[in-house]
């Protein structure tokens, strides 16, 4: 392993020059853009047009992560002249993917869904792949698409440039990175730290009796109601239970319940209204 840097903008000249990269970084510590400017620099200098075929593809865990990947991707290569998708699963839509899939440079994707494309799409090719990125590697791993993305790597070609970021590394992430790296340069963001989170994060907790537990959650949104507010819940029949009950007693600011029961497209719509609004609940 090469040399051990402590800040993802280190990570960039590597990048570049095509070297594959480890990188721990926590969340909030700026990783998106550590593979996406390098990512579109590379397609630049290749001078990979729209007809010349898939020669990057960003994976990640969720529809939500790779949403967000894809807002940064669209606003970092807004001046360039790629193509670029994103391809999820949940998404009913599989037979237009199919027709537009192979006109895409630039692919953000859940791994299911672009194994699925791999396995199933005639003519869909990805031989001449540049670059790829495993973005919150640990995720992809404990949520249990380690079959999946051993899978996609067969179908991928030796010389790639591989980008690998994780919050945390594992046995199960070095394993992956063993699999799937070459010689990388590993950078470790507040690799010093005590914490596992960023400094200007600020964490604070509520030790209540469980009886008690949905009285105090409804009296701190109604304490907060200019703020922008994600609750998590184990299942979804508690999101659902959570947020009938508290639309009924009226909070006085927007509510929205998202869950994996619900379809996709509203998924999205409720994620977009979230990230748009000032002040905002949201049931997770």
């Amino acid at each position: 392993m090469g040399t051990l840097y402590t800040s993802l903008a280190a990570a960039i000249p590597h990048a570049l020059v095509g070297r594959d990269i480890l990188g721990a970084a926590k969340t909030g510590s700026g990783k998106t853009l550590a593979f996406v400017v390098p990512l579109v620099e590379r397609l630049y200098t290749e001078k990979w047009g729209p007809g010349d075929g898939l020669a990057a593809v960003i994976i990640t865990p969720t529809r939500e992560l790779a949403f967000q990947i894809f807002e940064v991707l669209r606003v970092v290569g807004q001046k360039h002249h790629f193509s670029a998708g994103m391809i999820t699963g949940g998404r009913k839509d599989f037979d237009g993917e199919q027709e537009r899939i192979n006109n895409m440079n630039i692919l953000v994707a859940t791994p299911g869904r672009f194994l699925q494309h791999l396995e199933q799409t005639i003519g869909f090719d990805a031989s001449q792949l540049l670059v790829l990125v495993l973005d919150e590697a640990d995720r992809l791993l404990d949520m249990g698409f380690r079959k999946q993305l051993d899978a996609i790597v067969e179908y991928l070609p030796a010389h790639r440039q591989t980008l690998l970021f994780s919050a945390t590394q594992t046995k199960s992430v070095k394993d992956l990175a063993r699999l799937s790296l070459k010689n990388p340069v590993y950078v470790a963001v507040h690799s010093e730290d005590n914490e596992v989170t960023p400094k200007q994060l600020v964490q604070n907790y509520i030790v209540c009796k469980l009886s008690d537990k949905l009285d105090v959650l409804y009296s701190f949104l109604k304490t907060h109601l200019k703020s922008k507010i994600i609750v998590f819940f184990s299942t979804c029949s508690q999101v659902r239970y959570v947020h009938e009950c508290f639309c009924s007693l009226q909070p006085g600011m927007p509510l929205s319940a998202l869950h994996g029961k619900i379809k996709q497209d509203r998924r999205t719509m409720i994620f977009l209204d979230y990230s748009k609004r000032k002040s905002v609940s949201i049931l997770h």
